[in-house]
């Protein structure tokens, strides 16, 4: 019974993981569609679609030609987390990243995240990786949220605190 119950949980976990991953790419899909029906900063009648368009802050990125490689990934090691310190060690070895390409900071290993601690990762996050980085790897289990956000959701599109 205790095997079914954490098979259960697990299935469960996973499951909620997926829904929330594709719950952000519907709303991207819905922001990028709203913002390029409407004028560059995201006003107007077009942004009026989506809540919270006309909040967000647009970061320009270099856009890269076919895969991505090692040196288009950064990764973020969570030093408080001993799991994120092995997980991210082996990930800087099998990738081959430099050092330049890695980001250790301590956050809190709990679910979620405050605004205030969510918004030190970003800040820090965007004084680290410049232009030429087009994914995030986050090495750790937790935290995998801010408020109702998921942490990658609100790292790709901006925080909102009305979800």
């Amino acid at each position: 019974m205790a095997k079914r119950s954490a098979a259960f949980r697990e299935l469960k976990s996973r499951a909620l993981g997926a829904l929330l991953a594709l719950l952000c790419m519907v709303v991207a899909s819905l922001r990028v569609a709203a913002a390029s029906s409407g004028p560059a900063d995201a006003s107007g009648p077009a942004a009026s679609r989506v809540r919270g368009v006309s909040s967000l802050t647009r970061v320009a990125v270099a856009r890269t030609s076919g895969r991505l490689s090692a040196k288009d990934i950064g990764l973020v090691i969570n030093t408080a987390d001993p799991y994120s310190v092995a997980v991210g060690e082996f990930y800087i070895h099998a990738r081959k990243l430099s050092a330049r390409q890695v980001l250790r900071l301590a956050l809190p290993v709990q679910p979620t995240l405050t605004e205030e601690a969510f918004d030190r990762l970003k800040d820090a996050i965007e004084a680290r990786f410049n232009g030429d980085t087009q994914a995030l790897a986050l090495a750790w289990r937790m935290p995998y949220a801010v408020g109702c956000n998921s942490i990658t959701g609100a790292l790709a599109l901006g925080f909102d605190p009305g979800l």
